[in-house]
């Protein structure tokens, strides 16, 4: 049986979301048996220390402005041949637009 791919996206959406939380999960998600290719969606130009992150962008992370639409994280996800995306918001109910926009 192949190994399922996700396409983890932690969306710097809120005060405190940070790419530092992106390896962790993505570690789990591996523990897991996942095969995981990491992004990150958020405002072109608004630096992560709006985000609560001083953190430098990870090697490896794909980064993406959410002022571009779903459609680039589609092409990514259909790129990486993803069986699956799985959004991390720090913001209430982000899961749920971000399901609403990738449909």
């Amino acid at each position: 049986m192949a190994t399922p791919r996700i396409l983890l996206v932690e969306h710097l959406d809120a005060i405190g979301s940070s790419l530092g939380d992106l390896r962790p999960r993505a570690q789990v998600l591996r523990t897991m048996g996942f095969d995981v290719r990491m992004a990150a969606f958020a405002a072109e130009g608004d630096g992560d220390l709006q985000h609560g992150s001083t953190e430098r962008r990870p090697t490896g992370v794909e980064r993406f402005d959410e002022r571009g639409g779903a459609d680039p994280l589609r092409r990514a996800a259909e790129h990486a041949r993803a069986d699956a995306i799985v959004w991390a918001s720090a913001t209430p109910g982000g899961g749920d637009a971000a399901g609403a926009a990738l449909r």
